[in-house]
């Protein structure tokens, strides 16, 4: 879970950075755009110099920011169930009334 949960929050991170390069500037296409931004997220993950810095670096950006993303599963699988749920009522309504 904690890897699944870790490549969701970069790509996350990663289609934010991207999408708002080419809301700032639209001639900064694919795949140029993708290419600057890992290198710039390259760049940016060896900075740390040691593992405990990095360990370090990493808790603060999951407990500030990220921390709403574990909130955000449950919430989508709560609205989808409730659309389903909510479908089938109508469906079943639908199909028990009589047209005379």
């Amino acid at each position: 879970m904690w890897a699944i949960f870790s490549y969701v929050k970069v790509t996350a991170s990663f289609v934010l950075v991207s999408e708002s390069l080419r809301g700032i500037y639209v001639g900064f296409r694919q795949p140029y755009r993708a290419l600057a931004v890992g290198g710039l997220f390259l760049a940016i993950s060896t900075l740390p110099g040691s593992v405990t810095e990095l360990v370090a670096s990493i808790s603060r950006v999951d407990n500030t920011f990220f921390m709403l993303m574990y909130a955000f599963l449950p919430l989508i699988w709560l609205n989808a169930w409730l659309r389903n749920r909510k479908e089938g009522k109508n469906s079943a309504t639908a199909g028990n009334s009589s047209t005379d």
